[in-house]
């Protein structure tokens, strides 16, 4: 037995009363204004994030290594771009091998004090860090 094809449904009313589309009148839609939000004021608008009237950049950053800020061991820096206007923002410390060990042997000696801390304290301080991360979201983000 062969199967049953099913005949498509007219889409418009025009073609369920067997006018031609080209024959058929558009129906006129009615334009609807977009609701009305009043606020009254309420709520002020945080500056746009490509702006950077908000936030200072240093004129220079160094590596931050065993807690502290330290400058790059060569000596070696790179200019920051500032996408938007193509002017530079900042020199920053251009991280070299013996600059990467360091960093990992800093990291190492801090592993068994981190490692002591009780879970909850652990915790504590990772959402510090997300919360300042999020707090200062606009300025990372430029």
């Amino acid at each position: 037995m062969a199967p049953r094809t099913r005949r498509k449904a007219p889409r418009d009313a025009a073609a369920r009363n067997g006018v031609p589309r080209a024959e058929a009148k558009p129906r006129a839609r009615a334009r609807r204004r977009p609701p009305e939000l009043p606020f009254g004021g309420v709520w002020s608008y945080a500056p746009a994030p490509e702006a950077s009237d908000h936030f200072t950049i240093p004129a220079r950053a160094d590596l931050f290594v065993g807690g502290r800020f330290v400058p790059a061991r060569d000596g070696r820096t790179y200019t920051t771009i500032d996408p938007a206007r193509e002017e530079p923002l900042a020199e920053v410390a251009f991280a070299g091998a013996d600059d990467v060990d360091r960093a990992v042997a800093a990291a190492r000696a801090a592993l068994p004090a981190w490692r002591a801390l009780p879970g909850a304290d652990r915790a504590r301080y990772l959402f510090r860090i997300a919360r300042l991360i999020q707090e200062r979201a606009r300025e990372l983000a430029c």
